[in-house]
C-alpha cells in the first residue's frame, strides 16, 4: 500500500488566489457605497473557483453554512447576502473577500475539535468583511519566470498562458490576500467574539482554535507559523491573551449547537481530504496522475508542481522555464489549432524560423510547434503541444531557456493513459471517525483502523494527549488511505 505522510511538501503544491478586485477601506470608500464591495467580490469568487476550486462534499458544506448564518443573523446591520464555502486548500487557512463571501479550508477544519472553533474563525472572517477591511499584500505567482523572460514571443505567449489558465496573466501572476493591519485584527477578533457569543457559541474557543492551527503548520512544517492561516491573520500570544480577556466580559446565550455530541461533530466533517485531493489529480514526485480525466505526465525532476480545476505545471527552480498543462476543448482539432497558432504568429511577429510536427503521442494524435528567440545573450525556447484524447483537447505550452527544450520534448511525450499500477497511486488520506474501544490505546486504534497519518498529529486533530488511554466509545478521528476511483469514491 502506498503510504502517504501528512508532511508531504507543501511547497509542491503552493496553491495561489487570483482576487481581481480593488482595495476596499472604511477610510476611501463611502459607507452608503456597497456596490463595490459585492461587484469585487463576486470577480473574486469566480477566481477562487477557478485557481483553486471548492471542496465537493455536501454534508460538511451544510453545515458549515447552518453555523455561519447563524452568525450573520446575530449581525446588527446586515449589508451582504453572505455566503460560506470550503476552498480546497492543503494549508490551515481562511480568508474572506468584500460583499460577504467566506471562505474556510478543509486543511483548517481537518484540525478543528468542535463547533465553537469553527465559529470562532467564521465570526472573525464575518468582521474582516462587514467592516470592509482592506486588501493590500500583493504576492507572487508561481511562475514568476514566465513574466521576466525578455522577448517578444514571451510576451505574445503571456498571453496564451493567460487564457489556459483562465485569468489574465497580469492578474495571475500577482496574489491579493489580506494582509490586515494589528488594529484590523484586533477589530475582528473583538466583534468576532461578541458575534459569536449572542450566537450561542464559546467566545474563547477561537483562542484554542488559534493554538489548534499555530500546532498543526509547526508540526507539518517543522517550521512555525509557516504558510497557513497567520500569513494573511498575525498570530502574537498577545493577540491571544487579548481574546482570552475579552471573553471573560461575555456570557454566551444558551443555544443548542447543530453538532452537541463530539461524535456527530467529527461525522460532518468525515470525508475531507488530508494533504492532496485526488479528485483534482496528485502528483507522485515528478509524475502527476489523474484519474478522471485517464492521463499521466512526467515533469523535470526536482521542478516545483502546482495543480488546481484549471491547470497543472512546474517551474524549474531558479526561474529560468516553466510547463503548464490545460484542456483547451472538446472536439478540437489538434493541427488545426497549430495552424490558426502559427498563422497567427506569422502575422503578428513575422515568424518565418520554427519547428512544426504532426505526430503521434503514446497512441494520441498531436501536433507540436516550437520556435527560438534570441535576446540579447540568451536564447528562450517556446514549445507548445496540442494532443486530442477521447473528445478532449489537451495544451502544453513551455518556455524558457534554450537548455531546456529537452526537458520540455520530453514532458510533452510523458502525456499517457493511466496503467493499473498509476491507477492506484490516485489515492488519498480521507478523515474517518472511528469509535474506541474500552482502554485502548492510540496507537492499538492506528493499527486497527489502518491509520495513515502519525500518532503526533493523530493526537493533535482529536485534542488530546498521545499517550492517551481511549474510553469505551470515544469518536476519533484518523486518516485512511483511499483510491480514487472515477466519478468519486
Amino acid at each position: 500500500m502506498l503510504k502517504i505522510k501528512l508532511c508531504m511538501k507543501i511547497r509542491s503544491l503552493k496553491i495561489f488566489v487570483v482576487l481581481s478586485f480593488f482595495v476596499f477601506s472604511t477610510g476611501f470608500l463611502p459607507a452608503q457605497n456597497y456596490k463595490y464591495d459585492k461587484n469585487a467580490g463576486s470577480e473574486g469568487a469566480k477566481q477562487v473557483v477557478a485557481q483553486m476550486g471548492l471542496v465537493n462534499n455536501p454534508v460538511t458544506e451544510t453545515y458549515i453554512n447552518k453555523i455561519g448564518q447563524r452568525l450573520v443573523s446575530e449581525l446588527s446591520t446586515k449589508e451582504f447576502d453572505y455566503t460560506f464555502h470550503i476552498v480546497d486548500m492543503i494549508e490551515p487557512n481562511a480568508f474572506a473577500l468584500p460583499g460577504g463571501y467566506i471562505y474556510i479550508s478543509r486543511g483548517l477544519l481537518v484540525v478543528m475539535n468542535s463547533e465553537d472553533e469553527i465559529a470562532g474563525v467564521l465570526g472573525h472572517e464575518i468582521i474582516h468583511s462587514n467592516y470592509r477591511h482592506s486588501y493590500k499584500q500583493m504576492k507572487k505567482s508561481i511562475f514568476p519566470a514566465l513574466l521576466q523572460l525578455p522577448g517578444n514571443i514571451i510576451g505574445a505567449v503571456n498571453e496564451d498562458v493567460g487564457a489556459l489558465i483562465n485569468a489574465p496573466l497580469g492578474v495571475a501572476s500577482k496574489l491579493r490576500l489580506a494582509q490586515y493591519s494589528r488594529k484590523h485584527e484586533y477589530e475582528a477578533d473583538e466583534f468576532g467574539i461578541q458575534l459569536v457569543a449572542k450566537a450561542g457559541y464559546d467566545p474563547l474557543a477561537l483562542a484554542q482554535a488559534l493554538q489548534n492551527i499555530s500546532d498543526e503548520v509547526e508540526m507539518i512544517t517543522g517550521k512555525q507559523e509557516k504558510f497557513s492561516y497567520f500569513d494573511n491573520h498575525p498570530f502574537t500570544p498577545d493577540r491571544l491573551e487579548k481574546i482570552t480577556e475579552l471573553s471573560k466580559t461575555l456570557t454566551p446565550e444558551s443555544r443548542q449547537r447543530h453538532a452537541e455530541m463530539k461524535s456527530d461533530f467529527y461525522n460532518f466533517l468525515e470525508g475531507l481530504y488530508f494533504g492532496q485531493n485526488p479528485e483534482q489529480g496528485v502528483f507522485r514526485d515528478n509524475h502527476f496522475y489523474h484519474a478522471d480525466l485517464d492521463m499521466g505526465i512526467a515533469f523535470p525532476e526536482k521542478w516545483t508542481g502546482t495543480n488546481n480545476p484549471q491547470y497543472v505545471g512546474a517551474n524549474e527552480p531558479e526561474g529560468k522555464a516553466m510547463i503548464i498543462w490545460g484542456v483547451v476543448g472538446a472536439n478540437a482539432n489538434p493541427h488545426e489549432l497549430a495552424e490558426a497558432y502559427i498563422s497567427k504568429m506569422k502575422k503578428k511577429y513575422g515568424i518565418e524560423a520554427y519547428k512544426s510536427k504532426k505526430m503521434s503521442v503514446n497512441g494520441f494524435d498531436a501536433h507540436m510547434f516550437a520556435v527560438d528567440e534570441v535576446s540579447g545573450r540568451d536564447v528562450n525556447n517556446i514549445t507548445i503541444l496540442w494532443l486530442e484524447k477521447n473528445g478532449l483537447t489537451f495544451q502544453m505550452i513551455a518556455t524558457g531557456k534554450k537548455a531546456f527544450e529537452k526537458d520540455f520534448i520530453a514532458t510533452a511525450t510523458s502525456f499517457h493513459a493511466l496503467d493499473n499500477d498509476e491507477k492506484q497511486m490516485v489515492a488519498g488520506t480521507v478523515l474517518r471517525v472511528a469509535s474506541a474501544r474500552a482502554d485502548e490505546a492510540l496507537a492499538t486504534l492506528s493499527k486497527r483502523t489502518e491509520n495513515v497519518l502519525p500518532a503526533s498529529f493523530l493526537a493533535l486533530i482529536n485534542g488530546f494527549d498521545e499517550a492517551a488511554t481511549l474510553t469505551t466509545g470515544q469518536p476519533v478521528k484518523f486518516g485512511r488511505l483511499e483510491v480514487y476511483t472515477p466519478g468519486g469514491n
